[in-house]
């Protein structure tokens, strides 16, 4: 018997478009059997998405996933089979994270809108629900016609080198490998 699962996806916390309720559920009719949700440097939707898992009858692996730098490139790290016990110690290590991000997303907004660019940051935060991140940008930059792509977006608007965006600083890589062991 084959048995299939995704270990790698995104809700709504982050730059997913479904509720973590939503993609338990979107799994199992896809006919995974397990299903890890990784959120961007979020914790939010585990609990909902471990519920929702039992109900839809499978497997739940709740899971993270860090934005980190490693010599002065991002990267992405996953944490799989978190415990629930774990998500005060990751919210504590992401704390200033968060704040930093949301900083960066208030001076892109304001960068943009100052170049002519009509971005309400708040129209943005409150589509997503709640959490931004450049992604959410770039389709915001398309639906309103200034870019013909998400990926148009990316390259011309919200890389560093085109002026509006400024990194807000990640955790070093080696230092959420280190957090990760430490957790199990």
């Amino acid at each position: 018997m084959e048995r299939f699962c995704d270990l790698h996806t995104h809700s709504m916390a982050s730059d997913g478009t479904d509720s973590p309720r939503e993609l338990a559920f979107a799994a199992k009719n896809a006919g995974l059997f397990a299903v890890a949700l990784c959120d961007h440097n979020t914790v939010a939707g585990l609990s909902q998405f471990t519920e929702a898992c039992i109900e839809a009858g499978i497997e739940a692996v709740p899971g993270i996933e860090f934005s980190t730098d490693y010599e002065g490139k991002e990267l992405h790290i996953l944490a799989l089979f978190v415990k629930s016990e774990h998500y005060g110690k990751i919210n504590d290590l992401l704390d200033d994270v968060k704040k930093r991000k949301e900083a960066a997303n208030i001076a892109l907004a304001r960068s943009l809108s100052a170049a002519g660019y009509e971005i309400d940051y708040d129209e943005i935060k409150e589509k997503s629900g709640g959490y931004v991140n450049r992604a959410h940008f770039a389709t915001e930059m398309m639906e309103k016609g200034y870019a013909p792509s998400v990926r148009e977006a990316f390259d011309t608007y919200l890389v560093e080198s085109a002026g509006f965006y400024k990194s807000p600083g990640r955790l070093l890589a080696i230092d959420v490998i280190k957090f990760i062991r430490s957790i199990g």
